[in-house]
């Protein structure tokens, strides 16, 4: 894929990373253990950013809906 924007976070021995991406159906990322798509939406997902606190990994990013010309910010967290 096309990574255009990417952050990154190193605590310990992990890494974590977030990207925007233009990707294909026929395109892999086997090279990227546990890869989660947080958007998983028909938006376009931009200006991704992570921290890692308290073993909770933050993300946020910005979504434009196709249908309105907004962007949105979105916010998810998971346990690391």
């Amino acid at each position: 894929g096309q990574h255009a924007e990417i952050d990154m976070v190193v605590v310990g021995n992990a890494i974590y990373l977030v990207w925007s991406e233009n990707i294909t159906s026929t395109e892999q990322a086997d090279e990227i253990s546990a890869k989660i798509n947080l958007s998983n939406n028909d938006t376009s997902s931009i200006s991704p950013a992570i921290a890692v606190y308290h073993n909770k990994v933050h993300i946020v990013w910005s979504d434009q809906p196709f249908s309105n010309p907004n962007h949105e910010i979105v916010y998810r967290r998971i346990l690391s």
